[in-house]
């Protein structure tokens, strides 16, 4: 695989780099072609907290989001490789940054995690958010796609049994339901290496003036070391989610921008945490962030304003592990419950339940919903029936 530069040379295929914005005092960003996310930077600014950071070519950038990956760039002129083992196939956009802040010195440069072919999609069907009829939809699939060997692919609508959908060369589904049910669109998506395949859609529309959703499935999944430690981890978490059924999900252990790319796969919005992240297949109207040292929270627009919750997602430090008590230590109830007292999860949970406590109030009319990996037993789970 390769890392390559959204601009290609048309015949020969040899990368090239292209910055997408001036330098900013003098400074400079450049792709090296060699080793995967080389960079060669200069500044007339140079500090010992100046850094390079990697965020996903469709999101806000730095200030607004957190980087998928960063690393320090603390000389005047250097090329540096940075770490590339987190990243998945697809587009990223890269910055120089000034002082740990979001000053933006150099940059954006826009690149590519090329596949080596053929082009496939993570999966076979796919279903949307939901539609209304008279209104106008649009969603993102290209997303879905794996392998590509470049950002050249194509996407076209190869049948569909609803004459309002169109599908961009870009793989955007969009267009103005004419009536209620399900609209179905097959996407072919073909690469300049002239491989395709193709993928299911469904679009779920409602009738017009009823409730876009209805029912809302969450889902609190951890990743366990982004999932890097499972072969082709992205392909199958994109897999589980998307059959899950979900419409938001928490995700632990998302180290490293595994929600961003998780999210960015699907077409659907995140919010990007140092360990617990939020995605969501509707869109996230208010970012709160990191909440509490162990746990952030968003505002979902269900429909728009007249149907939103808030979701906080956490992840409350591992050790002591008090599942170890019973099962390896055999210590009873009241011996986890000292564990517990012990461990600082019970310090984050009441931290994490007074952030909640104002949207708590107003529960009533914006739903509030927690999940995460609590790493804490219960003592009555404990039972006779379950010692064995």
């Amino acid at each position: 695989m390769l890392f390559q530069s959204i601009f290609f040379a048309a015949l020969s295929g040899v990368p090239l780099v292209a910055s997408a914005a001036l330098p900013k005092r003098g400074s400079s960003l450049e792709l090296v072609n060699g080793p995967f996310f080389t960079f060669h930077y200069k500044t007339d600014r140079p500090s010992e907290k100046n850094w390079i950071g990697i965020y996903s070519i469709y999101g806000e950038g730095p200030g607004k989001e957190h980087s998928i990956y960063w690393d320090w760039m603390r000389e005047s002129e250097e090329t540096k490789r940075i770490d590339d083992t987190h990243f998945n196939w697809g587009a990223y956009k890269a910055y120089l940054l000034a002082e740990s802040g979001y000053t933006v010195l150099a940059g954006p440069i826009d690149i590519f995690l090329s596949g080596d072919g053929p082009v496939s999609f993570n999966i076979e069907k796919f279903t949307t958010k939901n539609a209304r009829e008279g209104e106008k939809f649009e969603t993102r699939v290209s997303g879905l796609l794996h392998h590509a060997p470049d950002p050249n692919t194509k996407y076209s609508k190869e049948s569909s049994d609803a004459d309002w959908v169109s599908v961009s060369e870009d793989g955007i589904i969009s267009g103005i339901p004419s009536g209620s049910g399900s609209s179905t669109v097959t996407i072919r998506a073909t690469a300049s290496d002239r491989s395709t395949a193709t993928i299911d859609v469904t679009v779920p529309v409602v009738a017009s003036g009823k409730p876009l959703v209805t029912e809302l499935k969450v889902l609190s999944l951890n990743l366990w070391y982004g999932g890097t430690k499972v072969k082709d981890y992205n392909r199958k978490q994109i897999f589980a989610i998307a059959n899950s059924g979900a419409d938001i999900v928490g995700l632990q252990e998302s180290t490293h921008g595994h929600a961003t790319q998780i999210a960015d796969a699907l077409g659907w919005q995140s919010w990007q945490g140092v360990d617990s992240s939020i995605i969501s297949r509707y869109p996230i109207s208010e970012r709160y962030g990191a909440v509490t040292e162990t746990s952030v929270a968003v505002r979902v627009a269900l429909d728009g304003d007249n149907n939103q919750v808030i979701l906080h997602n956490c992840h409350p430090y591992a050790y002591p592990y008090g599942p170890y008590d019973p099962c390896f230590n055999e210590k009873d109830a009241d011996a986890i419950m000292n564990t517990e007292k012990r461990a600082s999860r019970a310090r984050q949970i009441q931290n994490i339940v007074g952030a909640m406590a104002g949207a708590l109030d107003n529960a009533d009319k914006v739903p509030v919903l927690l999940t995460g990996d609590f790493n804490a037993p219960s003592h009555l789970d404990w039972t006779d029936a379950t010692n064995s």
